[in-house]
């Protein structure tokens, strides 16, 4: 299986997170760190030109938000398909950001 293009950073304030590529199976994602704020997964189809999309939690399409420390595996289908963290909200601390595979 070819190698994620990963992105890792942290968040001090409301900002988007860099993006990357995963290759079609498993990754994961994770937030760390002492903070209080919000982050939310985001994903697009082609480098950006579409827009990015909330990943969901729900068939409803209510975005998938944390605002705690939070590590999970994904899996991704289709080819081609970019990740990244926003964070949406923030008060204090460092949010620490990671997808990789």
């Amino acid at each position: 299986m070819a190698q994620l293009a990963g992105a890792c950073g942290s968040f001090t304030g409301i900002a988007n997170g860099g993006g990357c590529t995963p290759t079609v199976g498993n990754f994961n994602v994770a937030l760390s760190g002492t903070f209080v704020g919000t982050c939310v997964l985001q994903k697009n189809y082609d480098n950006g030109s579409w827009g990015w999309t909330n990943v969901s939690e729900n068939a409803t399409g209510t975005a998938a938000s944390y605002t705690a420390p939070v590590s999970m595996q994904m899996t991704e289908f289709e080819a081609g398909v970019s990740y990244r963290w926003i964070c949406t909200a923030y008060a204090s601390g460092t949010i620490n950001y990671r997808i990789s595979q």
